[in-house]
């Protein structure tokens, strides 16, 4: 018999000075089963460290072409594509494209991209050398 996905349920207590958010709220974060414990822990971490009107985990495993977290504005577009682990550079330069019926339009800019590692890995920054990086 297939172990289900768990549930966890985190109660938060934000004060982020620097941005001027103060927040308390509960987080429903799911688990499945072949996600390790420091790899939900850092899910949640980033969703803390990137708190803003419109986050939103992802559908996880089975949507591999959305982040893991991303921040949506009121017409759905992405504003923050949020990478958790230790990501390839070709993903965190892979731009977002609109879906079918979905109400974002492309548009000029690109979302803030964003990585939260929890291990140093071979894919971790020292890979991202040869990318050419425009931020802000």
């Amino acid at each position: 018999m297939a172990v289900g996905t768990t549930i966890y349920t985190f109660t938060i207590s934000l004060a982020d000075d620097d941005q001027g958010v103060y927040e308390n709220f509960e987080l429903k974060a799911a688990r499945h089963p072949s996600e390790a414990e420091d790899y939900l822990v850092t899910r949640v971490l980033a969703y803390c460290l990137d708190y803003a009107e419109g986050i939103a985990f992802s559908r996880g495993i089975s949507d591999p072409g959305e982040p893991p977290l991303g921040v949506r504005d009121l017409t759905g577009a992405l504003r923050s594509w949020i990478e958790i682990g230790a990501p390839n550079a070709a993903r965190l330069h892979k731009p977002p494209r609109p879906r079918r019926g979905s109400p974002c339009t492309p548009t000029k800019t690109r979302p803030r991209c964003n990585a939260c590692t929890r291990a140093c890995t071979s894919n971790a920054p020292g890979s991202w050398g040869s990318m050419r990086w425009a931020g802000r």
